[in-house]
């Protein structure tokens, strides 16, 4: 057994087989009441899933932490003593977090309202999920604030708070995934490798326009090139093997429009 779920720690700690766990989660702690999970939570848990948990510090093992439910504490000091943390998410919250720990490689951030900067994010980051992230007005405007080492990023924005300009994506970025009506003119990462997007309705592809590394192009929430048929050549780099066109798309396609190697999922293309 690896994972259980505990409605307190104190049903966690009487638990006879808690020494085979890897991962819990727990509904409800308050560490002013029942005292600091430093202390209480077995050492053999890598990962914790907390619910409605009031916590000043995080226990300096744990490999991964999810704060889950509102309302819940969150504050830069908790992250004072955590060499080991890689894997962060972080849903609700009432705190202030302008710096994240640099031990981070994966960050998934729901309802995040801080400014972001040159130094908000750790260095070696390579997963990042950023969901109605802004406050209205606020921008991803640098190159310097999404880290260079990051691999995957998902940006989920149904506001229409972020401003996210597709020069300052990072070279590395190899998996792009953007839920928000959104026009690719501008050069994507030449490197990218799979791109899940939700464009504006009157986007239309263009020739050489897409990375030529690409494997994998999803359109979300539907996709008709703006009524316009896909005909012209080079449209698709030679690499793409994956295409989703969306139930959407109705417009005819050109005999050498698509890449040999290409699996046919869009099922509603003339």
């Amino acid at each position: 057994m690896e994972f259980k779920k505990f409605k307190s720690i104190t049903e966690l700690l009487e638990f006879e087989k808690k020494e085979s766990l890897k991962k819990v989660e727990i509904e409800s702690f308050n560490e002013d009441k029942e005292g600091s999970l430093e202390l209480l939570l077995p050492k053999n848990i890598e990962s914790l899933v907390c619910d409605k948990c009031f916590i000043k510090t995080i226990p300096s093992w744990l490999k991964s932490i999810e704060i889950s439910t509102y309302p819940t504490s969150v504050s830069e000091s908790m992250f004072n003593n955590t060499p080991n943390l890689k894997s962060l998410t972080v849903f609700c919250y009432d705190g202030y977090i302008t710096k994240f720990p640099e031990s981070l490689t994966e960050l998934y951030l729901f309802e995040y309202f801080n400014k972001m900067d040159k130094n908000t994010f750790p260095k070696g980051l390579k997963k990042l999920t950023l969901q109605c992230t802004l406050r209205k007005g606020q921008t991803i405007e640098s190159k310097e604030v999404l880290p260079e080492s990051l691999e995957e990023l998902v940006v989920c924005d149904y506001s229409g708070s972020i401003d996210l300009d597709l020069e300052v994506l990072p070279s590395n970025l190899q998996k792009l995934t953007i839920e928000q009506g959104f026009s690719i003119e501008k050069e994507l990462p030449k490197g990218l490798k799979e791109l899940n997007i939700s464009v504006s309705p009157n986007y239309q592809l263009k020739p050489n326009h897409l990375p030529p590394s690409l494997t994998s192009l999803t359109f979300i929430n539907g996709f008709n090139n703006n009524q316009q048929p896909l005909i012209e050549s080079n449209i698709f780099p030679s690499t793409l093997t994956y295409l989703n066109l969306g139930t959407d798309f109705n417009q005819s396609i050109g005999n050498e429009t698509l890449p040999s190697g290409l699996t046919p999922v869009f099922k509603s293309a003339k």
